[in-house]
């Protein structure tokens, strides 16, 4: 059983997720198989014990059904249903992660049962909660366009043509969601260019270049963005692309949720190392200030660890700027959040060049 993808996937779950993943299962509007609670409650048990044992179907089945005879096409029924289970219990927490998510479906639900008392105020709880994200990039405006999509169709059962219902702003949105997911990817495929021999179709892209050209979007950061990293793909040679990447950061970089922030940055990095790289001691200074911002804002780490390669990058380019104080002070403050089994090869490493580069 250890081998199972159900098993393993357990496995990946804390105690709290443990136990919320059982009360999800002991709802009755979820599960009404309790052989499926117990055999949940058999597999985390294991699961947490690290136990070495393996764990046999037979076994797992006498503890379910201790009067009848093992039923392998009845084991594998409840391993894939408490496996679907487990999927529904997933979704469900993205799900209701975002009260927006809630709000924009609700608005659904009341039209279909055409709750008239419920119009308005389902759309100003929806409107409210999408308002509230703590990131207004590109999932914002698409939480803003579902939003009015649902109240576009909701005003139109009352069949009303001669009012003025909420096309633009359903539209605004839809254009400004549309524009940066459409950049974004296309940023992230000329990125794959140097990893990956494959020439990819980027459809109407040369027209959202121009569209954003000639109506700027100034209300909309997140177009900008990625409409500048584009640029800096395309148009390499004109380095204000990327001073104009670094001011839209300085002043909005905060509308990101950390995935998409460290695509930007990382976008930022690539282009100075290209200039690095053709000789520009401008762009290393550059190169390091992008370094800086990526640690004041905690963007460096993941799952609380910093990776060696970006630890000896940030050492590699404050030495050839002459840092050596602020060198020290990096080593000694970000040493701690190297991983464990490579901590104390890197701290070593580090310092030597530090002290050897000081005496040269």
């Amino acid at each position: 059983m250890q081998n199972s993808k159900l098993y393993s996937i357990l496995g990946k779950f804390d105690k709290y997720e443990q136990n919320r993943l059982r009360k999800f299962l002991t709802s009755p509007y979820f599960n009404r198989n309790e052989a499926l609670v117990l055999l949940f409650d058999l597999l985390v048990a294991h699961n947490n014990e690290k136990a070495s044992t393996e764990l046999e179907k037979a076994m797992l089945w006498e503890k379910l059904y201790p009067r009848e005879s093992y039923d392998d096409v009845l084991f594998r029924k409840n391993c894939s249903d408490l496996l679907k289970l487990v999927e529904d219990f997933l979704a469900q927490q993205v799900f209701e992660a975002n009260p927006a998510n809630q709000a924009i479906f609700l608005i659904e639900a009341v039209a279909q049962k055409k709750l008239e008392k419920l119009y308005n105020t389902t759309i100003k709880t929806a409107r409210r909660h999408v308002e509230q994200q703590s990131h207004k990039s590109v999932g914002y405006y698409h939480l803003q366009y579902l939003a009015e999509k649902n109240y576009f169709l909701l005003l139109d059962l009352e069949h009303d043509r001669t009012s003025k219902k909420n096309e633009e702003e359903m539209l605004a949105n839809l254009d400004r969601f549309y524009l940066s997911e459409k950049l974004r990817f296309a940023c992230h495929a000329l990125s794959q260019k140097k990893l990956v021999s494959h020439e990819y179709e980027l459809l109407l892209i040369d027209e959202i270049v121009e569209t954003v050209k000639k109506n700027g979007f100034e209300d909309a950061p997140a177009v900008l963005v990625y409409y500048q990293i584009y640029l800096t793909y395309i148009d390499a040679d004109n380095v204000e692309h990327y001073y104009n990447l670094m001011k839209l950061m300085e002043k909005d970089g905060d509308i990101f949720p950390k995935s998409e922030a460290e695509f930007i940055y990382e976008a930022a990095l690539n282009y100075c190392i290209k200039k690095v790289n053709q000789g520009s001691h401008q762009f290393l200074e550059e190169y390091f200030n992008v370094f800086v911002i990526l640690l004041e804002k905690e963007l460096l780490l993941t799952d609380g660890e910093l990776s060696p390669w970006h630890f000896r990058n940030i050492v590699v380019a404050a030495l050839r700027l002459g840092k050596f104080e602020w060198t020290e002070n990096f080593i000694s403050r970000y040493k701690k959040y190297l991983p464990d089994a490579m901590r104390e090869n890197a701290v070593s490493y580090n310092t030597a060049q530090l002290f050897f580069t000081k005496k040269v």
